[in-house]
């Protein structure tokens, strides 16, 4: 059935399926949380539940009709799927236009219309005030599913017109546990793939290239000597991110997973610190939480924008002169 190819996320599920059983399920729905972790997924897996010939009470897929096969293939005329280009920093006006313009048109197979909106984050203006008017004219049984970061990074307007559900990362046994059922690349440490994708089945595969992994120990190592040097510790981070190419949202992507993989190891270093009672070095309990706040805060810049360099020198500086003077 349908629901069993999803790992995880058995509280979202009873959201949508109560809300089935009770009549109540909404037309619009914004999923929010982490990169990577299953929004999509599970969006396309109600969508199949919905479009399904067979589904009832328990809004699940049977995986045998011709509709379950056609979302399959990924050729279900109903079943409408948008995102904006990789590279691209905004959602495009034009494909909004065209996305709003098919789901008008009334469902190829009798049933449901279902629209899947990836990465709302980068709605501008225009392309939200578009889609909002889709959103003031609902055409009959349809069901739309934006996926995105944060409620902070969208209209208002939007968001009081969808139903909120919010998505948590995995953990680090149930993403060992999607990763064992592909192929990684060769030379690739599973626990240690586990453990830094950070919840995110989808961040997995792209941290079981050795080059992320060893630009993590290379960092580390340099940020744990006893002067660190920031000029060396922000060309490793900058290369590390000029890495991915010229695809500057996969350079953003690199630098902010460097920022989460920083979190994660001062987090554990704090708890283990405490337990022993252990101080001193440079990641002192002291000097931990201005470090990751270092962290949080340079990743909100990188979402705002801003150049990458300009960005990794200020975290850098943060990192090692934290501006608590307690410190």
């Amino acid at each position: 059935m349908a629901w069993k190819k999803i790992l995880g996320h058995e509280f979202q599920m009873e959201i949508m399926k109560n809300a089935w059983k009770s009549g109540r399920l909404g037309q619009a729905f914004f999923f929010h949380g982490p990169d990577g972790i299953g929004k999509r997924t599970f969006a396309k897996e109600m969508g199949r539940a919905l479009l399904c010939e067979k589904t009832g009470p328990e809004l699940e897929a049977c995986d045998a009709c011709p509709s379950c096969a056609l979302v399959e293939s990924d050729n279900h005329p109903d079943l409408h799927y948008a995102a904006p280009p990789a590279d691209s920093l905004e959602f495009p006006i034009e494909l909004m236009r065209q996305q709003c313009e098919q789901f008008a048109l009334k469902s190829f197979r009798g049933g449901y219309r279902i629209l899947i909106l990836d990465d709302c984050d980068k709605l501008n203006e225009e392309s939200a005030n578009c889609f909002l008017k889709r959103l003031e004219e609902p055409p009959p049984k349809y069901a739309i599913f934006l996926l995105g970061s944060s409620p902070e990074k969208q209209l208002e307007t939007i968001l009081s017109r969808c139903q909120q559900v919010a998505f948590t990362a995995l953990t680090d046994a149930q993403v060992k546990t999607l990763l064992g059922k592909v192929e990684l690349p060769a030379g690739a440490n599973l626990e240690k793939t586990a453990e830094f994708a950070l919840g995110s089945p989808g961040l997995a595969m792209r941290v079981a290239q050795p080059e992320f992994l060893q630009a993590r120990e290379t960092f580390l190592q340099a940020l744990g000597e006893k002067s660190p040097d920031a000029v060396r510790l922000a060309k490793l981070a900058v290369e590390f991110s000029e890495s991915a190419g010229k695809n500057t949202a996969e350079q953003r992507a690199r630098v902010i997973w460097l920022f989460h993989t920083l979190v994660h190891f001062l987090r554990n270093s704090l708890k283990e610190q405490l337990l022993s009672e252990a101080t001193g070095g440079a990641f002192s309990p002291p000097r931990i939480p201005a470090m990751i706040q270092a962290c949080l805060s340079a990743e909100e810049r990188i979402h705002r924008r801003m150049q990458i360099s300009l960005v990794v020198e200020s975290w850098v500086e943060e990192l090692l002169w934290p501006a608590n003077p307690a410190i």
